[in-house]
């Protein structure tokens, strides 16, 4: 079972459940979410789930990020809405409940054997399921019922690894390609944008890892926000008979903008002390190894356990400074999600096994919460939010939160979303972007042919190419009359 945890409103997490370990499947009956302004710590909740009708090994319970881990499987799309009662969905927002009834399930394929991720993103007023599998990525278009090739280019491998990450910007899908030999790790960067149609995956860069001493094993993985992809590629080696077990970590962060990327090891970092704790573990679980958070404002988040301790260990990366800071968490024998509230890392774990209550299963979930301290988190001062005749008019004023100073020269984009998604996981394509003045002031216009009724945006406001903070806003319409 892997709980999966999907921040929906400003303040509010809901925990939704993608099983595949129940014979029967699970599905959920009930949803709990915690209000972090309550500045709770290691609360602890039950979630109530039910068998399901049906039988399905695995299927999607949010439409959010969200990973199958499987082998031999391909994935098709139908409509389960006979099987789903909507009552034990009261507590979600009516548009959210037919992405409930789009589930997944599978048939055999003998040619897939490798590991399935599955993503979900908005792009274009579309819902875009998005499948990693050995050749590329498949994907899926809820708008258009059919399913895009996202391949790999022809490259020169003796066994691929290959580890799909997605982020968009603009249609930017983004993965990886990673090899063996001998000591040396070499890792391939893809970019492809989509386009409703099949594609190939073109190459941006290829880096050479050299490991100084025995390779034991290494992990990667991808994780992005509207601006930057970040490869993450976690390594544990043999390095001498009196440090018989080094693990590092090797960033290589890649510009979605400009297209270029820059690369850093764990060497390189001035508080190289702060990575003690994490470069001196025996032994890592190949199982577990690392899983990449979340990128958020100018965070890169990554957990290690530890296999030794029966720990956690956070590791977070800050793409300005180059920093990097860790937290050991106490977390014996539980699985764990990782999600992000303005400023606080929420850490959600769950032990192995559901408690069983006839035929109710019910899932313990503890929350803990680390606050991010930056000077640089920005936030905005709304003036004017509003909608006549189909001329959309955002004004206000962008402040830095820690000092409530105005900060000039912010670039504030403007981005449609879900009116059930609103905050940076909402994202889907931009409408157009400003720079504030001195005052740290602005105004957003855009003339729409034909606007939608309920618009839901996202604001961006960012002091350089790394986004710094997503705000849902909702324009009102005026009939008549002046702003």
């Amino acid at each position: 079972m892997t709980l999966q945890a999907v921040e929906i409103s400003q303040g509010q997490i809901y925990l939704p459940l993608l099983s595949n370990q129940q014979p029967d499947g699970l599905f959920i009956r009930s949803i709990s979410f915690y209000d972090i302004s309550q500045s709770i710590y290691n609360v602890s909740y039950s979630v109530e789930y039910g068998s399901l009708i049906q039988s399905f090994s695995a299927f999607v319970a949010y439409p959010q990020v969200v990973t199958v881990e499987t082998s031999g499987l391909a994935y098709t799309i139908f409509d389960t809405e006979e099987i789903i009662d909507e009552k034990y969905f009261s507590m979600i927002p009516p548009l959210l409940i037919e992405f409930y009834k789009q589930q997944l399930t599978y048939k055999q394929v003998s040619t897939l054997t490798a590991v399935a991720y599955v993503n979900l993103v908005y792009y274009n007023d579309d819902v875009l399921f998005l499948l990693g599998v050995p050749s590329g990525v498949v994907i899926y278009s809820l708008n258009t019922g059919r399913f895009y090739n996202v391949k790999l280019p022809t490259v020169s491998l003796s066994q691929q690894s290959v580890t799909v990450g997605v982020t968009f910007l603009g249609g930017h899908i983004v993965g990886a390609i990673s090899e063996q030999s001998g000591n040396t790790i070499s890792v391939t960067l893809l970019d492809a944008t989509f386009t409703y149609s099949d594609t190939v995956f073109t190459i941006v860069n290829v880096y050479t890892i050299d490991i100084a001493g025995e390779l034991n094993y290494y992990t990667i993985n991808i994780v992005g926000n509207t601006s930057y992809a970040v490869v993450v590629v976690r390594y544990n080696y043999e390095a001498s008979l009196s440090n018989p077990s080094v693990s590092q970590i090797y960033y290589i962060i890649y510009d979605m903008t400009s297209g270029s990327s820059t690369t850093y090891a764990s060497s390189q970092f001035s508080n190289v002390d702060l990575f003690t704790g994490v470069t001196t573990i025996s032994s890592i679980s190949f199982t577990i190894g690392i899983k990449i958070v979340s990128i958020y404002a100018y965070y890169v988040f990554t957990v290690l356990y530890d296999d030794e301790t029966g720990n956690e260990i956070i590791v977070s990366f800050n793409l300005k400074t180059l920093n990097i800071e860790t937290i050991e968490i106490p977390l014996p024998n539980t699985q764990w999600q990782v999600v992000l509230q303005k400023n606080y890392v929420i850490l959600l774990t769950t032990p192995q096994q559901v408690i069983q209550q006839g035929n109710v299963y019910f899932l313990p979930v503890n929350y803990q919460i680390y606050e991010i301290t930056t000077s640089e988190m920005l936030t905005v001062q709304f003036y004017t939010v509003a909608l006549e005749q189909n001329n959309l008019v955002i004004s206000g004023k962008v402040l830095y939160v820690q000092t409530g100073q105005p900060a000039s020269n912010a670039t504030v984009g403007v981005y449609y979303a879900s009116s059930a998604m609103g905050n940076q996981l909402a994202i889907s394509s931009l409408i157009g972007q400003v720079t504030t003045d001195q005052n740290g002031e602005f105004q957003f216009s855009y003339q729409f042919n034909n606007a939608p009724p309920d618009l839901d945006l996202v604001v961006a406001v960012s002091v350089d190419p790394i986004v710094l903070n997503y705000i849902p806003v909702r324009p009102k319409t005026i009939s008549g009359g002046t702003y």
